[in-house]
């Protein structure tokens, strides 16, 4: 992620100065990009046994893509509205039976928790330099589905400490019913325009608890888009 705002900071310093917005212009910007996501402080346990383990929740890559609706109010400030597909959720480290006492495990592996979410994000943008903007509000989501993809396994520890394997499985399961149907977020981010194609990166702040039955587990992570600005 760092890799992607020092590119993102290299293209602004790098492109032409462009005249600033003009008050009173009505925009629509349709955009597509990429989304790198979270669910922070999320872990899943993955044993069914006495002896439980869990692992922690990493960032999953998705597509995100859609359209903003944007009015200059002045040559500085500019406010707008939008709807955006996004690809968001976690994946998961493998389960690690190092230490276990025998007995019989289920292990899990390549886990990946893909939560399609309609966004609508709501923001002021306030241009600091030229055309650079920085960018702060509120965003509703809503959930349109969500699926736990992973790779299960029996395996067994004998006393004397050697391991033996079950056949793999493939899972695909729905897990919509274990989470909210709304999802809050704050995002803050920045744009730069160039001859009217607009590079935004957000950083989501996730206010709302993801899970259903858990508290604390929040959506959080970055989109970064591009799209063209069409001016009425």
């Amino acid at each position: 992620m760092k890799q992607v705002l020092i590119l993102l900071t290299a293209i602004m310093a790098t492109v032409g100065l462009q005249a600033q917005p003009q008050a009173g212009t009505f925009s629509i910007i349709p955009k597509v990009g990429v989304s790198i996501m979270q669910i922070h402080y999320s872990n899943i346990l993955t044993s069914d046994k006495e002896e439980p383990f869990s692992t922690d929740s990493k960032s999953l890559s998705g597509v995100t893509a859609g359209i903003d609706f944007q009015y200059q109010i002045s040559n500085m400030v500019a406010v707008s509205a939008g709807a955006m597909y996004a690809r968001q959720g976690a994946q998961f480290d493998d389960s690690d039976l190092t230490g276990l006492s025998a007995g019989s495990y289920t292990a899990y592996s390549n886990q990946r928790l893909c939560n399609d979410y309609l966004l609508i994000p709501i923001l002021a943008h306030v241009y600091v330099y030229k055309e650079l903007a920085v960018e702060l509000g509120i965003q509703p989501g809503f959930l349109l589905g969500s699926r736990s993809k992973y790779r299960q396994q029996t395996v067994t520890i004998s006393k004397e400490g050697d391991f033996s394997y079950g056949d793999f499985q493939e899972k695909d399961e729905s897990s919509s019913d274990l989470l909210n149907k709304t999802d809050w977020s704050i995002p803050v981010g920045l744009s730069y325009e160039y001859e009217n194609v607009v590079i935004d990166c957000r950083y989501n702040f996730g206010i709302s608890n993801v899970y259903k039955l858990v508290s604390g587990d929040k959506n959080r992570g970055f989109h970064l888009t591009v799209g063209y600005k069409f001016n009425l």
